[in-house]
């Protein structure tokens, strides 16, 4: 596990590396919005995580193969989430998300979304309970502004009436960062602590997240 600098000639590599890629991202998308937390939000863990609730969301386009795809061509990305049930089977998932090489995924769906292997944690006592909801979002979502005045609200407002005390994120694409991160912070506004797995640690560490 790496600890990200704030300060420092790491952080300023990060830095570096995050404006070359600001940079370069119109050059292929026009709609891109950089939306970075203000200040970063951190919930401390009221209890230990054997006695948390755990929820399980991904932005790796990940949905029920009964559920309707992601928009993946929406000029702006799609914001809208898919509830998967705790107890779904990993044969049962799909993923429609069309910015990531998902050929490993579409054969172990565990190794992006780690369904089976939450529920292990739980049966093992390592946690106490997976939470009864899950969610699948397509990540790549270049203007955020519609994820952040309503899909972050409506999961929220599940996530706490299922009594989640922590929620693990995994990311599918680069700009799914940024689309966890603004969750995240979200989230752990909320009274909920969050982690997350990265794929660009400079976008993670400039978005300002726990």
């Amino acid at each position: 596990m790496e600890v990200l600098p704030t300060t420092g000639p790491q952080a300023e590599k990060y830095r570096n590396k995050l404006d070359q890629w600001l940079k370069s991202f119109p050059q292929w998308h026009d709609n891109f919005v950089w939306q970075p937390n203000p200040t970063p939000a951190w919930h401390k863990p009221q209890k230990p995580l054997n006695k948390c609730t755990v929820a399980l969301i991904t932005t790796g386009g990940i949905h029920h193969k009964d559920q309707s795809p992601f928009e993946v061509d929406a000029p702006f990305g799609d914001s809208s989430f898919r509830i998967i049930p705790s107890d779904s089977a990993p044969t049962d998932l799909v993923i429609s998300h069309t910015h990531y090489d998902h050929f490993e995924a579409d054969h172990d769906i565990d190794c992006m979304f780690p369904i089976s292997h939450l529920r292990s944690l739980k049966d093992e006592g390592f946690i106490a309970s997976v939470a009864k909801r899950f969610y699948g979002l397509n990540g790549f979502i270049p203007d955020p502004s519609k994820l952040v005045c309503e899909t972050a609200l409506q999961i929220r407002k599940c996530l706490l009436e299922d009594g989640v005390d922590v929620v693990f994120f995994t990311p599918g694409s680069a700009i799914c960062q940024q689309t966890i991160g603004l969750l995240q912070n979200d989230f752990e506004n909320a009274g909920i602590a969050t982690i997350s797995i990265t794929l660009k640690p400079e976008v993670t560490l400039f978005m300002n997240v726990p």
